[in-house]
């Protein structure tokens, strides 16, 4: 009795475990069948995911995603997709097939990896509309690096200038009419020229927000208006990011017969519900609690009547100090280009059936296998090959300084690295400038050396008396080396560029 209850016991843990460690069970992942067919229009091949799936993960949804052929490997892309994993989309995503004969999920590392992107081919406008009232003296500094923040964080995902970016800053009404950065696309050349403009804003009296907010709209109007045809194909929306931290006390038109600030509120209200170039607009507004504030009940109130609506209400977010304010910045800057952000994933070109991309920790393959009699469990745990980095190459040297003229040579170099783990690998190295300079020293090498990129480094000994640092990088087996050192107590120098070639094999698991 007591055999058959530890049997009964091992059995059922064996199977938790495997249920536990299966991609089945993953918290993030997107599944589907892909299909093959022949398209004789085209003389080729159409490849369709159908029955797709996920959980964690959310994308714009289809009844049937077509893949891009691109030799090996086919193309889904899933736009506008967003997880909640902590890791994000930038995480590395395993690629599984499902294996019909055996059951089970298989994990295949030779498949292009996924990557996230962003559409470059859209375009959006946003107006940064900045308080640069004297409330905001003491934080104004915090205001600006959290202005500049929101500029990189857009920058980073979207550079390619299908962002395009104005910014106003508003106290005086007088004040507002100049303090106007206009419309550009955002690049490396115009970036440095927004964080300056707004390095150099000062704070004066009073809240302008209502006539800054409709300045803004004017920009946009204008701007979307002399858009090339090709662009206005592509317009998507228009965009407001409005900073305060207090109640407008200084909006009045008399063009528009509009005398006081509630006026001018019910104004933008009308104004952010129409459309600019065809498009909406969307108006967000970031708030802080000014310390000159009596009634914030009425200050959030307004503010969210400027605001158009979210998917859970008004577009209006309240920071509780200036602290927080670079972070939520960089948080808006996110979900507006979230919209444009894809998921690409990969497929090998011949395997049809049911694949899935995972992301977080699933444990790659478990297998349970049991005995004729069913009396053993057994798991077993695939296992990844890992290869040496047996590199040789060579190249150009030159050698100069206090002993001896300036000299030129071949150069050659052999580099070796056992690998501790599947992206880290440790050895040496030996190069030498025919015939001056042999230099040898400890290398190490970092990444997927095999299949994608990797950085070498290392340090060693010049002769006579000198010292070398190596510094290189891999891209699939080929790679570049370069050393700088000194030789005979730092009285010559000398530099050798080399290319070379890993030619290391499988050496064991990890």
């Amino acid at each position: 009795m007591k055999k058959i209850i530890i049997l009964s016991a091992t059995i059922i843990f064996s199977i938790l475990t495997f249920a536990q460690t299966s991609p089945e069970n993953a918290k993030y992942y997107i599944e589907g069948t892909m299909t093959i067919s022949p398209n004789s229009a085209h003389n080729g091949w159409d490849y369709k995911l159908q029955n797709v799936s996920s959980k964690g993960i959310t994308f714009k949804k289809q009844d049937v995603w077509m893949g891009t052929n691109e030799g090996e490997n086919v193309l889904f892309t899933f736009q506008k997709a967003e997880t909640t994993y902590e890791g994000g989309l930038d995480a590395t995503l395993k690629f599984w097939r499902y294996d019909p004969e055996s059951k089970q999920w298989q994990v295949d590392r030779e498949v292009k990896q996924a990557t996230e992107s962003y559409q470059s081919q859209k375009i959006m406008s946003i107006m940064l509309v900045l308080d640069c009232s004297s409330s905001m003296a003491q934080d104004f500094s915090q205001l600006k690096r959290s202005a500049k923040s929101f500029i990189q964080q857009l920058y980073g995902r979207c550079p390619e200038g299908n962002v395009r970016i104005g910014i106003i800053a508003f106290n005086t009404m007088r004040n507002t009419d100049v303090n106007v950065f206009d419309i550009q696309p955002l690049t490396s050349h115009s970036i440095n020229k927004m964080t300056d403009f707004i390095d150099g804003l000062q704070t004066d009296n009073n809240t302008a927000l209502y006539y800054a907010m409709d300045k803004a709209m004017d920009m946009i109007k204008e701007y979307a208006g002399n858009l090339r045809d090709k662009d206005k194909e592509v317009y998507e929306v228009s965009c407001l990011v409005s900073f305060t931290d207090g109640l407008d006390n200084a909006s009045n038109s008399f063009d528009l017969n509009i005398k006081n600030s509630d006026e001018y509120r019910a104004r933008i209200n009308g104004r952010i519900n129409q459309n600019i170039a065809g498009r909406p607009i969307e108006s967000y507004i970031i708030a802080l609690k000014g310390g000159d504030l009596t009634n914030v009940e009425k200050f959030r109130k307004e503010l969210k009547e400027v605001a158009t609506e979210g998917e859970s209400g008004p577009n209006f977010n309240e920071v509780e100090n200036i602290e927080k304010l670079e972070e939520e910045f960089k948080t808006m800057a996110q979900n507006l280009t979230n919209r444009w952000r894809d998921l690409r994933c990969y497929v090998p070109s011949s395997r049809e059936g049911r694949v899935r991309w995972t992301l977080g920790d699933v444990v790659e393959s478990k297998t349970i296998a049991k005995t004729e009699t069913h009396t053993e469990v057994k798991k077993e745990k695939t296992q990844q090959p890992r290869s040496l980095f047996f590199g040789a190459g060579a190249g150009f040297f030159a050698h100069g300084g206090q002993y001896m003229y300036s000299r030129y040579s071949a150069n050659v170099c052999l580099d070796f690295a056992y690998p501790l783990t599947d992206k880290f690998a440790l050895g040496g190295f030996f190069s030498w400038g025919i015939p001056w300079t042999p230099r040898i020293g400890v290398l190490t090498v970092y990444g997927d050396y095999d299949n994608s990129f990797a950085f070498l480094g290392g340090v060693g000994y010049a002769a006579p008396y000198g010292l070398d640092v190596r510094v290189g990088a891999d891209y699939k087996r080929v790679y570049l080396a370069l050393d700088l050192g000194t030789a005979r107590f730092d009285h010559d120098f000398y530099l050798a560029i080399s290319v070379g070639f890993n030619f290391g094999r499988y050496v064991g698991k990890h």
